[in-house]
């Protein structure tokens, strides 16, 4: 129950006093909300970037859910609401690996390791015909540059498309695999990250090259060595990659460089074996989300560069592969146990588990404490796309106390009646002196999971016999 005015007030003071610490500060990612939930592996090894925002709905990879298609494309929808089930649709499957999964323009791509790419629109999926790809030189990263989309290959052939034929403008004549392509608006540049045909190797050479006009024969190399780049994050002002780096202990780094050529480690080998498998930026601050598991010690880790102070928070919770915004909210994809192991893959999500918005309608307008009615109705409709009759009545309350004693819906509106005397009550015990507005609050619960809240403003009065009378005249 609220009054208007100290409702008023209670919002002001909640804003002045939350508002000094809701932006800039790094994302708790321990304590994030789960959205949806099913079994299996979080993604491949060399695969960190499966998971894309699109069409306002989230879309991820799950690599093996213990049925007979190891591999799927699945779709979770904000709009649904957060709770601990399976709560997605899957989008497709595929007998092989899924290995990429990005959103490319106004269409969202996918790749598996038998050689097909796919697009999908939001409503359906379409398989690419007539393409060079094969299961034993699959698409292994996809980018857009200058209008074209690029599609680098497992065996380091590079691709461009231009919506009707492909045109190879790039082979690299060692076995060596592409493995991300970013497209750097600050100075113009396609970069591609080359590394070894597994993941996983001694020594792990590898080096990056770019082109501004990623013709063939333009390509120059920019970071070479003893290591190779896992991933390319381009932001307004610096290009970070995570670099698998040393042979013989398998630590990653993290670099950044504001002109494409030098790129200093801004963390360093910490002794540890270590593999970022994927990337965020997110209000002015860098995520790379590692693991330490491989080795039989589950341990997931995010190092945070927050404006330049680089830190390691160990994740005792999730193991984190990619997180990815949408509608200011944070979604990511992680699992219970740490890198290959198995165990429950989660998405989570900082968005809190909103309520439906209902339109309440409570009868009487002007409820008389002295009454002897029985009831208080109640008349609850949702808006479009839910349906009341997915109420579960039993979980509505009035007040977050006072439970339906009847219920009938007629014309897509729920109707509730709870007791008149258990109100009155209740509002003498809260001290409540009429005549006063009250803002009373409706919420339950629908059979999928979701929750809805309404409320209502009704006039409480001490109503005796001659006034009742003469205010019904007046009315």
């Amino acid at each position: 129950m609220r009054t208007k005015s100290s409702f008023v007030l209670a919002v002001v003071v909640v804003l002045l006093t939350i508002t000094p610490t809701l932006f800039g500060q790094p994302i708790d990612f321990e304590n994030l909300h789960i959205a949806s939930r099913t079994y299996g592996r979080v993604a491949g090894q060399g695969t960190p970037r499966l998971m894309a925002a699109y069409s306002n709905k989230i879309y991820f990879i799950v690599m093996d859910d213990g049925t007979s298609s190891p591999s799927k494309v699945c779709c979770y929808n904000p709009s649904d609401g957060l709770f601990n089930g399976v709560n997605h649709s899957i989008v497709l499957a595929t007998t092989g690996s899924f290995v990429t999964l990005r959103r490319i323009g106004s269409l969202l791509w996918f790749s598996d390791n038998l050689g097909h790419v796919y697009c999908c629109d939001g409503s359906s999926v379409a398989e690419m015909g007539g393409t060079p790809f094969t299961a034993s030189d699959y698409v292994s990263s996809i980018e857009k540059f200058k209008g074209l989309v690029y599609l680098g290959t497992y065996r380091g052939n590079i691709f461009r498309y231009d919506g009707l034929t492909f045109e190879r403008v790039c082979e690299i004549s060692e076995d060596r695999r592409i493995m991300d392509m970013a497209a750097w608006q600050q100075d113009g540049y396609l970069y591609v990250s080359v590394g070894p045909d597994k993941v996983i190797c001694c020594p792990p050479l590898g080096y990056a090259i770019r082109s501004s006009s990623a013709d063939a024969d333009s390509w120059e190399t920019v970071l070479g060595g003893n290591y190779y780049s896992m991933l390319f994050m381009p932001t307004a002002d610096y290009l970070y990659t995570a670099v698998m780096d040393t042979a013989y202990c398998h630590c990653s780094t993290i670099r950044k460089s504001a002109v494409g050529t030098t790129f200093p480690v801004i963390y360093p080998s910490d002794g540890q074996y270590k593999v970022m498998w994927g990337s965020l930026y997110y209000d002015g601050i860098a995520y790379f989300f590692a693991d330490d598991s491989s080795y039989g010690y589950p341990l997931g880790e995010t190092i945070v560069d927050d404006n330049g102070s680089v830190n390691r928070i160990v994740n005792q919770k999730w193991q984190l592969t990619q997180a990815v915004e949408l509608n200011d909210e944070i979604y990511a994809l992680a699992s219970s146990t740490a890198g290959s192991l198995q165990g429950d893959v989660y998405l989570i999500t900082t968005a809190s588990d909103r309520a439906i918005e209902a339109t309440v309608d409570i009868d009487p307008r002007v409820l008389n404490l002295n009454s002897e009615g029985k009831w208080v109705t109640c008349y609850v409709e949702l808006p479009e796309g839910y349906d009341v009759r997915d109420i579960d009545v039993g979980s509505v309350l009035l007040e977050g106390l006072l439970g339906v004693q009847r219920s009938d819906i007629q014309d897509a509106v729920l109707m509730v009646k709870f007791d008149r005397e258990a109100l009155a009550t209740y509002l003498d015990l809260l001290g409540v002196v009429p005549p006063v507005e009250v803002e009373l609050v409706v919420t339950g619960n629908l059979t999928g999971g979701r929750h809805f809240e309404g409320s209502d403003t009704i006039l409480a009065r001490i109503f005796h016999r001659v006034s009742a009378f003469l205010y019904r005249q007046m009315a």
